[in-house]
């Protein structure tokens, strides 16, 4: 698959116009990261879990671990199924990324923000359910 030269053409004139990029591209993106991340921070914030804030990217670290059976895999992936299955949200354990302390997952807050929300929400339903 290749990208056709008019495509080429309008990212080529979109990078180097590096005034319209520091002055309206690269704010207004950073703007709607704090903005998603906050949602997280907001909704999930008064459990008892700690938030890792992104330094940069569209993800962030959640640490569920107070919320699992045990302390180990087998608990981060029933909680992982759990949110899943009954929540219908796909958030990854850490365990997937080679995170060796139980109970670590990411979340992808880059998403519409009315579905962000929701998903939050349906994450506070499972781990309040318990």
């Amino acid at each position: 698959c290749s990208v056709s030269p008019h495509i080429q053409n309008v990212c080529k004139n979109m990078l180097v116009d590096t005034e319209w990029l520091d002055t309206v591209y690269f704010p207004n993106n950073l703007k709607r990261l704090r903005n998603s991340f906050g949602n997280v921070k907001n909704i999930l914030g008064d459990l008892n879990i700690r938030i890792v804030e992104p330094s940069a990217g569209l993800f962030c670290w959640i640490d569920f671990s107070a919320y699992l059976k045990k302390q180990d895999k087998a608990s981060e992936i029933d909680l992982f199924t759990k949110f899943f299955e009954e929540g219908k949200v796909y958030i990854v354990p850490g365990s997937e990324f080679g995170c060796t302390q139980p109970g670590w997952f990411r979340i992808i807050f880059t998403v519409n923000e009315e579905l962000l929300k929701e998903g939050l929400h349906r994450i506070r339903n499972i781990l309040f359910s318990k």
